[in-house]
């Protein structure tokens, strides 16, 4: 059984053991909804009251909250990465393909900024179960729910956005080329990923190589750095007149 299917099964068995306070349960705690640096992203988020009120997270799960704002760390990085998108014209999409979706707090997220396109969040099986009760208990609709295949990752419209924070770094390698084969696809992209080097796929020359498949399917792309110091983003609008 490899790493993927083991980590799983403990997600599905913590997430059944404790449904109303599955977010405390130690592997998803650690993996799921981390702890981190909350004042580094709060400085950087405070003045967004409008992403905020929108991130503030649901009782589902029993979230760890940080101090006086009502968020969690996972709902801070949201608002982070939702600025930076902003900053860089990753705004007017029409629907989102998630790779990875985490427990479906993002998924939350874009619903309470009013987005109402299709949401497509791909996961391993037991993860996408989680994520499927944790929609449905805070009544998100038009959102499925799937695994990483040459079908599944098919956007349903043009403008579309793949996003992906830290799964497609963790990511069997055949799973991540299934992604890089399909993003001509998309209009927009947003990856968070760790520079470190997992599965024995060095991180740092992989999404090099992921830049520069996206600048050969149109793709302007750009590195930013992020708060964490092990942390960088991978940024891409396809250009209307690609050369």
């Amino acid at each position: 059984m490899n790493p993927w299917d083991e980590w799983g099964k403990t997600i599905i068995k913590e997430y059944l053991d404790s449904p109303n306070k599955f977010l405390r349960k130690q592997q998803i705690s650690k993996t799921m909804h981390p702890s981190g640096n909350h004042q580094a992203y709060w400085d950087k988020v405070k003045d967004r009251k409008d992403l905020i009120r929108a991130a503030k997270d649901s009782k589902i799960g029993e979230p760890k909250l940080w101090k006086e704002t009502e968020c969690s760390f996972v709902s801070l990085q949201n608002i982070l990465y939702r600025t930076i998108m902003e900053d860089n014209g990753l705004i007017d999409f029409d629907s989102i393909t998630e790779i990875g979706g985490g427990y479906g707090n993002n998924a939350r997220f874009q619903r309470n900024l009013k987005f109402d396109g299709p949401i497509n969040l791909l996961d391993i099986f037991p993860v996408s179960r989680v994520q499927k009760e944790f929609c449905e208990k805070n009544k998100l609709k038009n959102i499925t729910f799937g695994s990483v295949s040459e079908n599944a990752i098919k956007p349903t419209t043009e403008n579309s956005l793949l996003y992906s924070t830290f799964a497609l770094s963790e990511m069997p390698f055949d799973q991540r080329e299934i992604v890089k084969s399909s993003v001509h696809l998309y209009k927009y992209v947003f990856i968070a990923y760790k520079l470190s080097e997992f599965s024995k796929v060095n991180n740092v020359e992989y999404f090099k190589q992921f830049s520069d498949h996206m600048t050969s399917n149109g793709f302007e792309t750009k590195f930013l750095k992020s708060v964490g110091p092990q942390t960088q983003f991978l940024i891409g609008v396809k250009s209307d007149n690609p050369k």
